[in-house]
C-alpha cells in the first residue's frame, strides 16, 4: 500500500478524513439546529449538505476499497427496525 513521507497509508488518510467529516457534519448539525437567523440557518443547511456529500464520496472510496465493509442485514431485521419505528411513529402521534 502506498505511503506518503510521514508513513502514513492510504487507508488511514481515508479514515482520518472520514472522521473529520463526522465531526464536521455533527457541528454543522447542531449549529443549524441552534442559529436563531433564518438567513444563517439556511447557510448552515447548505453547509451542513456539501459535507454530507464529501463525507459519502469518502465512504464510497473506502467502501468501494474494502476499507469500510457494510454488513447486509437482513430481511427480519429490516422488518424489525421498521416496526419499532412505527410504534415510535404512533406513540409520538398519541
Amino acid at each position: 500500500m502506498p505511503q506518503n513521507q510521514m508513513g502514513f497509508d492510504d487507508r488511514i488518510i481515508a479514515d482520518d478524513c472520514l472522521t473529520s467529516q463526522k465531526t464536521a457534519t455533527s457541528n454543522y448539525n447542531i449549529a443549524c439546529t441552534e442559529a436563531a437567523s433564518e438567513d444563517l440557518r439556511d447557510d448552515l443547511r447548505n453547509i451542513l449538505n456539501d459535507e454530507l456529500q464529501n463525507q459519502a464520496m469518502i465512504w464510497n472510496v473506502m467502501n468501494r476499497k474494502g476499507w469500510y465493509p457494510v454488513k447486509q442485514a437482513n430481511q427480519q431485521d429490516i422488518s424489525a427496525a421498521q416496526q419499532k419505528f412505527r410504534n415510535m411513529q404512533n406513540q409520538i402521534q398519541q
